[in-house]
């Protein structure tokens, strides 16, 4: 096995460790995160679209450096979804000839590099649909680990009886819980057009589409390493053949160093040994010529028409202006604009939550919340004592908290809908909601001779609880809104919980009067602001 792949098999199982050790504590030296804050495309994108977090970025920096003096060399050995796909297009040995149609428009990376800018200028993230390291970890969180969960899960079963039959109790009553998601369907249909389309011409996608290696194409055209042609060349062109992104022009001592991966495959095919990767201002003047892509003014326009109608459209959108009721968002998550301009649509978050309440959405936020993170409380609550979410969020989306600070980010309010209430609607015992919630925010008060439940909105936290386990069939009987959900981009959500009179610290009872917010004349109910 040559350097390249080795190096490529070591940095996608280092993507891999990352992953799935995100829940341990092995993340407190290894962060999960760290391809995304390396990923220089995400740092641009969310610095025009965010200034604030400029500062999570500082491993790009990294990749920035590596631009200027190698290119895309990084494509070449260390982008986990380009293993994945060279590894797919070994194996289907998959032609590395050029489409006729990418031939004609060599431009396209480009084109797409700057719609994806120009949609952040005007506040609109595409790092959701074309960014790779976005893609393969978002993929990841729900495809593969589900996946592999469910594997596991179906091995236990096979071998449960035999280790019970042995008495290997650890392993006859071991479980796994499996996640589940909404939009697999669409996760598998996007990676899978990405993997169908590399193995029907190697790299078809990093040649063809990528703007994150069109940015560092960019950077690689003042790139310190280059490859260079002696005259000794025959023109046999098996470099050509042998490229995996079409790099080599039909003379073959022209290079786009604005695609070349810096692999030496073409080193390694050619028959006299006639090519080498030195310093442009150490190659053969005559032997090294620059064959890059540029975009042209008509594809300019065309990119600039795209960009604005795709940007104007998500932002007259409804959905931006007026999400759903029901759209709530991780706790510690920052005010909905901001987070909408954070959030990456990596899918982090939803790997690590403890219950997998945390869900995809689709529409509840408009057009530029597909992707983002949502709880889906009838799927499963939000467990009081779990912060993992913000601990991994590569941007400050949603921030990481204290156990303390968590438990005071409140995300919502449960809402009884007594038309489907067991106690109202049909005068039948049912305690669920009030023995499960955890906050003690559920009340029995007589109504006309009969106990009947009522919410208790200064100790609700929103963790969905009572809404997961309420026995009627169908929608909950209890639902939780976003009404008086606490939202910060910073400060003290303690603090806050504390000024608009809420308590989440104990049971009602044992709540000190003192602690107890004694309203005044035209206080507002808790939870209310005054605008």
């Amino acid at each position: 096995m040559n350097l390249r792949r080795s190096l490529q098999g070591l940095f996608l199982a280092f993507f891999f460790l990352l992953f799935f050790t995100a829940p341990t504590s092995i993340s407190l030296f290894l962060p999960p995160e760290l391809f995304l804050r390396a990923d220089p495309l995400a740092a641009v994108v969310v610095v025009l679209m965010a200034s604030s977090v400029a500062w999570v970025f500082l491993p790009a920096a990294v990749l920035i450096l590596s631009g200027l003096l190698m290119g895309r060399a990084f494509c070449g050995y260390v982008c986990p979804l380009g293993t994945i796909l060279d590894v797919g297009a070994r194996l289907a040995r998959s032609s590395r000839s050029e489409p006729l149609w990418i031939t004609r428009r060599p431009a396209l990376p480009l084109g797409l590099l700057g719609l994806v800018l120009l949609c952040a200028l005007l506040g609109f993230s595409l790092l959701a649909w074309f960014d790779p390291l976005v893609l393969l970890t978002r993929s990841t969180a729900l495809l593969l680990q589900p996946w592999l969960m469910e594997a596991g899960s179906a091995l236990l079963e096979l071998v449960r009886p035999w280790a019970s039959k042995k008495e290997w109790f650890w392993l006859s009553d071991a479980g796994l819980q499996v996640p589940r998601f909404w939009l697999s369907a669409l996760s598998l249909l996007w990676m899978g057009a990405i993997v169908a389309f590399s193995l029907w011409r190697a790299r078809l996608w990093c040649r063809a589409f990528c703007p994150l290696g069109s940015l560092l194409g960019l950077l690689g055209r003042f790139s310190f390493l280059a490859r260079s042609v002696s005259d000794s060349c025959l023109d046999c062109g098996a470099c050509q053949k042998a490229c995996p992104v079409g790099a080599i022009g039909q003379d073959p001592r022209q290079t786009s160093r604005a695609r070349c991966l810096l692999c030496a495959r073409c080193k390694e095919a050619c028959p006299v040994e006639a090519i080498g990767f030195v310093p442009p201002m150490r190659s053969p003047s005559s032997a090294s010529r620059e064959n890059s892509p540029r975009l042209s003014r008509r594809g300019l326009l065309a990119v600039g028409a795209v960009g604005l109608m795709a940007g104007l459209t998500v932002r007259v959108d409804a959905g931006r202006a007026s999400p759903r009721d029901r759209l709530i968002r991780p706790p510690g998550a920052v005010p909905e604009a901001l987070f909408l301009d954070r959030c990456l649509r990596c899918g982090l978050c939803m790997s690590v939550c403890m219950s997998h309440t945390i869900q995809p959405s689709l529409w509840e936020a408009g057009l530029d919340g597909i992707w983002t993170p949502r709880l889906d409380l009838r799927l499963a609550p939000c467990e009081k004592h779990c912060n993992r979410c913000g601990l991994v969020c590569p941007t400050g989306a949603i921030r990481p908290l204290s156990m303390e600070e968590r438990t005071h980010a409140k995300i919502g309010t449960a809402i009884l809908l007594k038309e489907r209430c067991l106690v109202w609607e049909q005068d039948k015992t049912c305690l669920v909601c009030d023995e499960i919630c955890p906050y003690d925010a559920i009340e029995f008060k007589e109504v006309e001779g009969k106990r009947r439940p009522f919410v208790t909105e200064s100790r609700c936290n929103g963790c969905g609880y009572c809404e997961h386990k309420c026995p009627v069939q169908g929608q909950s009987a209890i639902v939780v809104t976003r009404m008086g959900e606490i939202r910060l981009e910073k400060g003290s959500f303690l603090e806050e919980a504390h000024r608009r009179g809420f308590i989440f610290e104990g049971s009602r009872e044992q709540a000190p009067p003192a602690l107890v917010p004694q309203p005044l004349e035209g206080d507002l109910p808790p939870g209310l602001l005054r605008p």
